[in-house]
């Protein structure tokens, strides 16, 4: 998943979600592969949005490798 170039006036961290195997990021946020089916399904469905938010929410003491192997 690719961002978007930032739009004029935007605020906030702009980044990368993939997945990977490397078993690390470089700031990226890491998912497994699953992330995209799910995500396909929902901006399929007949709602008229074109766009979607995600929120990340980093836990203390939580692996942030999405499960990649090491």
């Amino acid at each position: 998943m690719r961002r978007p170039e930032k739009p004029v006036g935007a605020s906030g961290v702009v980044f990368y979600i993939h997945d990977s195997t490397k078993g690390y990021s470089h700031g990226c946020i890491e998912v497994e592969p699953v992330f995209f089916r799910i995500l396909k399904q929902e901006t399929e469905k007949e709602n008229g949005e074109k766009t979607f938010t995600v929120n990340v929410k980093y836990v203390s003491g939580q692996q942030t490798n999405g499960g990649t192997k090491q």
